[in-house]
């Protein structure tokens, strides 16, 4: 790879003009290869260069060094900020629907969270086609996580059309919301997907598969334990007595008892409204 190649092209394209002169009336041959062989060149003049950022002069001035051997290699330069700030930025903004179902996703209850979670692993590829492009916006590395950083940076980039009146600690509420062990400090698609859960076409066999997993012992309904078992102490946000209590009271609106979910009940719980989330 040229390397040198691609600051003059960096220069160039960010000024319009030629980093060791050479575009305008005046300018010598001998005095471009002048500035050439010594690596001489300046970000003026000024009005050419005020709409450019630092980190980007920064990205020329470690690509245009005059020794070969203190360049930075492709990979080096791929991983400079001002690439990685380019990538953010160059996101296409969340479906707006999207946004609203990770909103609503930070009022649920940790049991309905981890319900959710479980139906999305019984989602076949085409169910999660959309949601997967929207979490590719985020995932700007490739790695199948999102860090709070460019959740951030996306959902608060002003032109984006993501915005809906987000403040920053709504979007860390929203991140927080998607992180299913306390001490995760990035966000997997499998996370996100439970929080997008409302913008996948969800049918009967999801929630008979997703049963099914929760009662692994075949007794035909779920309990609060089956699902602690499934969640794990480290994904508590709540203390196990809390959780109780609020198993009791819902079962009892939902299902008429208060320790047991039956298939059906299970089918309503997932149906309900964001608004009516008591569960």
């Amino acid at each position: 790879v040229d390397i040198w190649a691609i600051g003059v092209i960096t220069f160039l394209l960010l000024s319009g003009e030629s980093p060791f002169g050479g575009c305008c009336v005046g300018d010598s041959n001998a005095v471009v290869k002048d500035n050439i062989l010594n690596a001489r060149y300046s970000f003026e003049p000024e009005e050419y260069w005020e709409h450019v950022s630092d980190d980007a002069k920064a990205f020329i001035s470690m690509i245009l060094v005059l020794e070969p051997g203190k360049r930075p290699n492709a990979h080096d330069c791929q991983q400079h900020t001002w690439m990685h700030d380019m990538n953010v930025a160059g996101s296409k903004a969340l479906r707006p629907n999207v946004v609203d179902a990770l909103r609503s996703f930070r009022e649920f209850s940790d049991l309905r969270r981890l319900l959710c979670e479980v139906i999305g692993f019984t989602l076949l590829p085409e169910q999660i086609l959309d949601l997967r492009k929207e979490f590719e916006k985020l995932d700007v590395e490739g790695s199948g996580e999102i860090t709070l950083k460019t959740l951030k940076q996306v959902l608060m980039e002003q032109d984006s059309g993501s915005v809906r009146n987000l403040t920053v600690e709504e979007v860390e509420d929203i991140f927080n919301s998607m992180r299913m062990h306390k001490e995760d400090t990035t966000v997997h698609w499998h996370h996100f997907l439970a929080a997008g859960l409302s913008e996948c076409p969800v049918d009967e066999r999801n929630h008979r598969l997703a049963f099914e997993r929760l009662d692994n012992e075949k007794k035909g309904y779920i309990t609060l334990n089956n699902i602690l078992e499934l969640m794990g102490p480290q994904s508590l946000t709540k203390s196990e007595e809390s959780l109780q209590s609020l198993w009791a009271d819902s079962t009892e609106i939902i299902c008429r008892t208060t320790s047991k979910i039956q298939y059906d009940d299970f089918v309503k719980i997932m149906a309900m409204d964001d608004d009516d989330d008591i569960f």
